[in-house]
Parts: C-alpha cells; structure tokens; sequence
C-alpha cells in the first residue's frame, strides 16, 4: 500500500513538473498522442478533454507564446471592443531587448 501511494506522489509531481515547464508545442504534441491511445481504446470522453482545443498550423511554427496576441480578436488587430488595437512599445523596453 505505502509503495502506490508513493507512486501517486511521485507520479502527480512529475505531472505539474511537465505542465509547468514543457514548451506548449510538446505538451499539444503529447495531449495529442494521448488522445489518440485513449480514442483507440473506446474511451470517448477522456479523449475529447484531452485533445488540444487549438490547432496550430505547423507551418507557423507559432507556440502561442505571449511574445504576440496569437489567439482571438487581439490577433486580428482589434482590441475587446472591435476597434483598431494599437501596440506601444517604449524605447527603453527595445533597448532592454537588444541586450539579452
């Protein structure tokens, strides 16, 4: 009994380990795979919740990083109320940037 419940321990901080620092690309990847080994087997609903909600096309190689508005109207320009979004960055930020 001591060694399953050690087993659970060790295996659920590996689980936030991984969605913690695993680039969304992999996790997508591995949520994917996952899925697919779950639909295989009959279990509809655990694959459904795993499957990843986006799908990214693999030629953008886009992560959806918060380096840029990937996702909803912030993508398409516009701000929550329809209106052109305008992007501010300050000179010191760009130069902050250059230095790393």
């Amino acid at each position: 009994m001591q060694n399953l419940v050690v087993a659970i321990i060790v295996l659920t901080a590996c689980r936030h380990v991984l969605r913690r620092y695993l680039p969304k690309s992999l996790k997508r990847r591995m949520a994917t795979a996952v899925a697919a080994w779950c639909r295989d087997r009959g279990w509809r609903g655990m694959a459904v919740r795993l499957q990843p909600t986006e799908q990214v096309s693999a030629a953008t190689g886009c992560d959806s990083c918060s380096a840029c508005a990937g996702a909803g109207a912030e993508a398409k320009g516009k701000d929550k109320k329809g209106n052109q979004a305008i992007q501010k960055i300050s000179v010191d930020s760009l130069k902050r940037s250059l230095r790393r």
